[in-house]
């Protein structure tokens, strides 16, 4: 019997039933839909998307596990070519868009089951519950089809432990391991698919609320390793009201460590931000620039100012480059600073500003990619350069969101 598993994402889903969301309570529809699809939101939920819950779908098998993204047929446009482009690097991942009438669950196992009937067979399968901000475990699948068999039909699959990560200030401050028997993140059901006699429930979403999961089903809980990273940030849906008192709790909590986490996340690890065309209007540099422009995790771009030595950032849209203004690009080739313009390269000197000479004692800079992005530090100095949000940009000793720029 065949055997096949579907990762099943709720990708800003809009439903004239919004009462299902949080951030749909106490709105109009119209409000509730405006809220949804804002800049803010969708640009803190497509960093999330594409450099958190994308890699660790690209570590699975096309033709072992689909990954189906429902989201909705009035999402704006440049938010859908940016879902679309990710498709693109991810070849088991279908894009399917929902209209906002009708029930979202209903529609989700509709098109689960036009799936299911283009294999022409028996098949045994598992849906498989992810929000768009979580992450699994490199090894998930693996894990998964361990229970995929005609003989767990009809049993939901929890496992239980995993990492609970704050994300603030655009990066992951703290993780901390939990365990979490029926967590929504990885919760499957095991399913048979006859042609001829289609079962009455298809995906794991039929369950309903994850927490009475074993009232309804037979319930099998694996605690053996940490399978998923469940992403808590101002704007979950989940977390929204309680974020504040996460972000307490979590510092009162035994932290576990980047690299303890990092060794079964590859989106900690080994993986560059996709090119999510964030910024398509940069045409600084011209054709031939070996350099790329550093983007902080504000979606702005660093400026150095000759006049008073001073590196701010600032919007894209407001950059005006003239005779003392120059943006700061990073040289691929030999990993150092420098100007767009004059080319020169840039130094850190002993009274803690930027120049372009190596004079007063200046301290080299070093680069290395770690995880989501591009981290510079003072050699030796266990200092990282921070972009605030005032605009300022300095060196700190402590900075939460420290690998936080990317190239553009």
């Amino acid at each position: 019997m065949k055997k096949h598993a579907f990762v099943m994402i709720r990708y800003s889903v809009l439903s004239e039933n919004n009462a299902a969301w949080v951030i749909g309570r106490d709105n109009e529809f119209e409000k509730y839909k405006q809220e949804l699809f804002s800049d803010a939101r969708m640009s803190l939920h497509e960093e999330l998307f594409f450099n958190v819950t994308l890699p660790s779908l690209q570590k699975m098998s096309a033709d072992k596990t689909t990954v189906l993204v429902f989201t909705s047929e009035a999402l704006p446009e440049k938010n859908m070519q940016r879902l679309l482009l990710a498709q693109q690097k991810c070849p088991n991942m279908d894009v399917v868009p929902l209209s906002s009438q009708g029930g979202v669950i209903h529609k989700m196992q509709q098109h689960l089951l036009e799936k299911l009937n283009t294999f022409g067979e028996e098949v045994c399968y598992a849906t498989v519950r992810l929000d768009d901000d979580d992450a699994l475990a490199d090894d998930f699948e693996t894990e998964l089809y361990k229970y995929i068999e005609p003989q767990f039909a009809g049993h939901a699959i929890s496992f239980a432990r995993g990492y609970e990560g704050i994300y603030e200030q655009g990066a992951y401050s703290t993780f901390t391991e939990r365990h979490s028997p029926k967590i929504a993140m990885g919760l499957s059901l095991i399913q048979v698919y006859r042609p001829a006699q289609p079962p009455n429930i298809l995906s794991v979403y039929s369950l309903g609320n994850h927490t009475k999961v074993d009232e309804k089903h037979p319930l099998i809980v694996n605690p053996l390793a940490p399978m998923y990273v469940r992403t808590v940030h101002p704007g979950s849906d989940v977390f929204a009201k309680r974020f504040e008192k996460k972000l307490k709790k979590s510092r009162l909590d035994t932290p576990s460590s980047h690299d303890e986490v990092a060794s079964r996340f590859c989106f900690l690890r080994d993986n560059v931000p996709l090119a999510l065309e964030t910024l398509p209007h940069l045409n600084f540099l011209g054709d031939g620039f070996s350099a790329s422009c550093l983007v902080t995790h504000h979606k702005s771009v660093l400026l150095y100012s000759h006049s008073s030595e001073q590196i701010h950032h600032c919007d894209p849209d407001k950059v005006i480059l003239d005779a003392d203004d120059e943006l700061v690009c990073f040289d691929k080739e030999q990993q150092v600073l420098m100007l767009s313009e004059t080319g020169k390269q840039l130094f850190l000197d002993s009274r803690n500003t930027f120049s372009t000479n190596d004079s007063y004692g200046c301290k080299a800079l070093s680069f290395k990619r770690n995880g989501r992005g591009l981290a510079i530090a003072l050699n030796g100095g266990g200092r990282y350069l921070s972009a605030e949000r005032n605009g300022e940009v300095s060196f700190k000793r402590q900075c939460k969101a420290w690998e936080v720029f990317y190239l553009n």
